[in-house]
Order: structure tokens, then sequence, then C-alpha cells
């Protein structure tokens, strides 16, 4: 009899599983298709692609921006070439910049940042993405139909909430929603946005709070936080049942984050995100009566 209970018990056991499993597949295929019609919104070089890059494969970094380039939507991809790093694309958007991410969204200073001609972004849309990492044309396509339903806000595909607290939470990704769920920093592997709207949060950025993130940690959080709207959409990453999963449209080319990885970093975050969050507190709290 205990026998019979055991083999009972591990049936029982393994039905549940893959009934768990179909359910899991099943929301997998209940992935938006994009690339659609609804997609037509977004015109042929709408978007310029940015990426900065350190030291990775220059083979590999050369065959991400040929990947963009041969897109019908975008315009035109603009290499961030570190300085202290050892590998150049030869490139002809290449721009030499010091080590530091914060100057990753900031188009219209390039030209003074490198001290030589580059290509300004002339196209509505700008599209920041990482050295290790492709976007599908139709993922962007999707995307850029987002902006065009909300033109002052961010859009990506993976983004952090902040707990009750308001701390920082390194893996907690938001269950996605239709139509896209706001999130308090969207990732900057994957964001797009309107040019001129990129434009004026890093203007702001630059003028008051680019010393409260760091060189290589928190430009996310910058971004997302004074752009007061972020979305993380379902086109990519999403969440079921605690495990997250993501669609074809999204190809990592390398396995490991060599920043996220180092000690102290996700504490940094946590200290930048209270920092800001304080300090846009109290740029818009309301100001007490003038004395008379």
């Amino acid at each position: 009899m205990v026998k019979v209970g055991v083999r009972i018990t591990v049936v029982v056991v393994c039905c549940v599983c893959v009934i768990a499993i179909v359910v899991v597949l099943c929301g997998f295929q209940r992935f938006p298709v994009v690339g659609t019609a609804a997609a037509a919104a977004v015109e042929s070089n709408a978007i310029t692609v940015v990426i900065p890059t350190y030291d990775r494969d220059i083979n590999m970094v050369r065959d991400t921006v040929r990947t963009y380039e041969a897109m019908d939507v975008v315009d035109k991809v603009i290499l961030l070439e570190f300085t202290t790093g050892k590998n150049r694309s030869g490139h002809k958007n290449a721009v030499l910049l010091p080590n530091d991410l914060r100057n990753r969204f900031e188009p219209e200073r390039f030209p003074l940042l490198s001290e030589a001609a580059c290509p300004y972004v002339s196209s509505p849309m700008m599209f920041i993405t990482d050295d290790d990492c492709e976007i599908s044309e139709a993922l962007l396509q999707s995307l850029g139909t987002e902006v065009v339903k909300r033109p002052t806000a961010l859009h990506g595909t993976e983004g952090r909430v902040l707990d009750r607290k308001g701390v920082y939470n390194a893996v907690h990704r938001p269950r996605v929603q239709g139509g896209g769920t706001k999130v308090a920093v969207l990732l900057t592997w994957c964001v797009l946005a309107r040019t001129d709207t990129m434009n004026v949060i890093a203007k702001e950025f630059r003028e008051k709070y680019f010393d409260v993130a760091r060189p290589l940690n928190g430009e996310d959080i910058a971004l997302s936080m004074l752009a007061r709207e972020a979305y993380a959409h379902d086109y990519g990453w999403l969440t079921w049942y605690g495990f997250p999963v993501s669609n074809e449209g999204i190809n990592f080319k390398t396995k490991s984050n060599s920043l996220s990885s180092k000690p102290g970093f996700v504490q940094e975050r946590q200290a930048i995100t209270s920092s800001f969050r304080s300090l846009l507190e109290e740029a818009t709290a309301p100001r007490g009566k003038a004395a008379t």
C-alpha cells in the first residue's frame, strides 16, 4: 500500500508539473505579434540607434551595427566609443567620449564632448541600446507605435518598480499588462523615445542632477525618473509565475553583465534611486508662503 501511495503521489506531481508547463507555454504563445499592420505608424528612417561600446569584440559590434543599418525604420547608427577602450570600429558615425555612461543619451552634446564633427540625431525618434544586444525591426516598430501614442514618455521592454518604501529592487520585474506598465526605472538596453523628449530630459539631467548618477551606474535611473513617465511593454520580457521569459525579437549576444556583477552595484543603485527621489520631491514640493 505504501508503494502504491508513493506511485500515486509521483503521478500527481508529474501531472501538476505538466499542466504548469502547458499553462506557461500557452501564455508564451499569447505574446503580442510584433510587426503587424499597427506598426505602419512608424515611418522609414524614423529612428537613430545610439550604442555605447567599450572593448567589446569589435566584429560583434560591427555585426550589430550592420543589423540595425539594414532596417528600414533606422536612419543611422551612432557608436559611442569610450576613450579608455582599445578597440575602434572605424565606423563613420563613431564618437570618442569619456568612459561615462551618463553621456549616452544627449545627442546634442556629442560634437562638443568629442571635439569633432558628428552627425546630429535628425530623426524624430532615438533608440538607446547596448553593444551586446539586438532588437528586431518588428519589435522596434511596435515600440515606435507606443511612442506615437505617448510621445512624452520613454518606452522599452524591461523595467523595475520600487517597493512600498520606495527602495529599488534589482530582481523585481513587474507583471507587464497590455498597453504597457508604468515603471519607476526603464533599463537602458532597450529604450525608445522621441528625440526632442530625450533632449529635454538630458538637458535637465546635465544641469541639475548629473553628479547624482555615477559614471557607470544609474544613468537609466536618472533618465526614467526625469522623464516622469516610462513604460515597459510586453513585446519583450514578461514574468509568468515568477519566471522571466523573452521572445525572439530580443537577441543577447553575451551571457554576463560585467557591471551589474560587481560587488555593491545594487546597493549603489538603491542609493542613487533614493537620492533622485528626494531631490525630485524637493524640487516639486509646494513652496511655503512668502514672508510678509
